[in-house]
């Protein structure tokens, strides 16, 4: 075989794994940005995180920020949900959302209505006169019916695996779909 033509072979199999390469940190690039910007939307604003923060040293024991907010279908809204433990020591907490009412713009009942997913249910520790912020994000699905819907927002406070009992008010967000 020819050496030119041995080092043009070369040269050749060397650019295609370099070409590879690149690529494949380009696509990684690419899924990092899009996965950031996913994360993102999940993660409480400052302006939330100030609001709860307001709230609990106000005395609330449960604080939901922005309680209305507006999505069009294939959207999601992200609320802010603060809970403070006072009266004892560490203390579990578990919330829980309940989808509730719709009513469509007219003010009539949404009876035949897609389920808006949520988060069901969270578990947490607080220590003794802490609190936390909770990320509450509600996906509005296509083809939703315009109209308000409603979510019950519950937190209770655990001392032991099978002993619940709420804590603070029961908390209400409203998606209005747009």
């Amino acid at each position: 075989m020819n050496k030119k033509a041995m080092e043009l072979t070369i040269n050749f199999v060397v650019m295609l794994i370099l070409a590879i390469v690149v690529f494949g940190f380009g696509i990684k690039l690419t899924y990092d940005l899009f996965n950031l910007g996913s994360t993102t939307n999940e993660m409480l604003t400052k302006d939330m995180e100030a609001q709860l923060e307001n709230m609990m040293n106000a005395g609330q024991r449960v604080a939901i920020s922005y309680n209305l907010k507006q999505a069009y279908p294939g959207d999601s809204v992200l609320f802010g949900l603060g809970i403070l433990n006072v009266g004892s020591a560490d203390s579990g907490f578990k919330v829980a959302v309940d989808q509730g009412t719709a009513v469509d713009i007219n003010e009539k009942k949404i009876l035949s209505r897609p389920e808006l997913s949520y988060f069901h249910s969270y578990d947490r520790t607080i220590q003794l006169n802490q609190n936390t912020k909770i990320p509450v994000t509600v996906k509005v699905p296509r083809g939703t019916p315009r109209g308000t819907y409603s979510f019950k927002v519950a937190v209770q406070k655990c001392s032991s695996v099978l002993s619940c009992a709420d804590y603070g008010q029961a908390q209400m967000i409203y998606v209005k779909v747009i």
